[in-house]
């Protein structure tokens, strides 16, 4: 599951922007994983919210060296395709935990809060979200350590246990057939891992609702944790 570290990326000059809401593009989703689609409302949504939250604003902007957002209503795609890598890989986690019929319990949803406020910072960070942004994830997160939990039960020490893990994840990966919309970025699955990369085409300016580029191309990636 990928783990959000804002030193792994790098910091040039913003390059890409993504713009956070527009007309006629509901019906295009943001992604699709095994036949289920991110809706591009729900990711739009998600950036809303980002962009909203002055306390993670401020943490991006220590960490990178840019701001998270600018007045022309975009948000830095490095983030955009950061989430949507995360939001991918929880779907592929909605997926499995229903094909195998789990259930979570209250030790999941306690690891669940821990990931969470790791994957923001710090527990302040993503308190400082909506309580419904939170709920939600929290929710797909237990689920992913339930998930985790069925997938390494018979592990015999935690390195076999990640192993198996990474294997049986980046396995599923490739079978869902993993769609992305370009305006967010491409997918890059290789045996090291799963991220989005986002649109490298510089100095393109498009109407509202679809992605603004200016600049050079960004070198930051996602990691995998």
């Amino acid at each position: 599951m990928t783990r959000f570290r804002f030193l792994a990326l790098a910091a040039p000059a913003l390059a890409i922007a993504v713009v956070l809401s527009g007309c006629g593009v509901a019906s295009h989703p943001a992604a699709t994983v095994g036949g289920h689609d991110i809706s591009l409302t729900s990711f739009q949504d998600d950036l809303s919210h980002f962009r909203d939250n002055k306390q993670f604003r401020n943490v991006y902007q220590q960490q990178i060296g840019s701001p998270l957002t600018h007045t022309d209503g975009t948000v830095d795609s490095r983030w955009s395709a950061i989430w949507l890598t995360q939001l991918v890989e929880l779907q592929l986690t909605d997926n499995l935990f229903a094909q195998r019929h789990l259930t979570t319990s209250a030790t999941d949803r306690q690891g669940a809060q821990q990931q969470a406020d790791q994957f923001f910072g710090s527990a302040a960070v993503f308190n400082a979200f909506p309580a419904s942004f939170r709920n939600e994830f929290i929710d797909k997160l237990a689920r992913f350590q339930a998930l985790a939990r069925d997938i390494t039960q018979t592990a015999p020490d935690q390195t076999t246990a990640q192993n198996r893990l990474s294997t049986e994840l980046l396995g599923a990966l490739r079978k869902a057939n993993v769609r992305v919309n370009p305006r967010f970025g491409t997918v890059d699955l290789t045996s090291q891992g799963f991220q989005i990369s986002p649109p490298k085409a510089p100095n393109v300016q498009e109407q509202r609702g679809t992605t603004t580029t200016t600049g050079t191309p960004l070198l930051g990636t996602t990691p995998g944790g």
